[in-house]
């Protein structure tokens, strides 16, 4: 470069990319901060230590990254406390006490040490109480959202299980209805169809008909193994464990 040193002239180029890098991370890191994401955050401070700019500076983001909370005793009570007011302020009635809540169908398990939370299958990294209460609130009306029509679903649950054991009164596990269900488009949309909206459905067709389709009755039958099971929501917000699905004709 003119005017300078090779060496001066690499280092300012060294310098150059590291504030680049640096504005960059900033953005990153304000956005992970808003959201209480701190495994977000503490990879960025892990990044920023390394940056060759300022030893002082990499020194306090190293600093920083080691002072991060890490939720325990009475930390983690008050964030409870935080959590279910914000999800109250949203009408979320969480089943259950921290880390593993119920929101039939589904479960909520923070982990803190972790850093992670899981909503049903949703895994959500953001720990600000206010942020975390509106995604449990979003993945439960996108898992027990839509209109759903009880005919129609005993109808496709009579289909599956007539095409299957011939229309033989024999128990059929849920899980192959379940597959089956899901790989049908009209159904669900093509969205997919998960499990934990399977078993609502089975509950809702449980709050709202007599379980009685063309001449039969569903019989849900109870698992040896609740591992292996559907698990329906009830009313009470408790959970029902069913394994198979036997389709009985009703006595004239």
């Amino acid at each position: 470069m003119y005017l300078l040193a090779d060496d001066v002239a690499a280092r300012l180029r060294r310098l150059v990319a590291d504030l680049r890098s640096l504005g960059q991370k900033a953005k990153g890191l304000e956005a992970a901060l808003n959201a209480l994401d701190l495994a977000a955050v503490e990879k960025m401070l892990a990044e920023l230590s390394q940056l060759s700019t300022d030893a002082e500076f990499a020194d306090t983001a190293a600093q920083l990254r080691a002072t991060l909370p890490d939720f325990r005793g009475e930390e983690a009570t008050r964030y409870a406390a935080a959590l279910e007011l914000e999800c109250g302020r949203l009408g979320i009635r969480l089943l259950r006490h921290f880390p593993e809540y119920e929101l039939p169908p589904l479960v909520v398990k923070v982990d803190l040490v972790n850093r992670v939370t899981s909503i049903g299958r949703t895994k959500v990294t953001s720990l600000e109480p206010r942020v975390l209460a509106r995604q449990i609130q979003k993945i439960y009306r996108r898992t027990v959202g839509g209109d759903f029509n009880a005919c129609r679903f005993a109808e496709a649950l009579a289909t599956i299980y007539d095409a299957i054991t011939g229309g033989e009164a024999r128990s059929l596990p849920l899980g192959t209805v379940h597959a089956v269900l899901a790989a049908r488009t009209g159904v669900r949309g093509t969205d997919g169809y998960p499990r934990e909206q399977f078993a609502m459905d089975i509950y809702r067709l449980r709050a709202q008909t007599d379980l009685q389709y063309d001449g039969r009755r569903f019989v849900f039958g109870l698992p040896r193994d609740v591992r292996d099971a559907i698990a329906v929501p009830t009313s009470s917000g408790a959970r029902e464990h069913f394994s198979t699905l036997t389709m009985e004709r009703l006595q004239p």
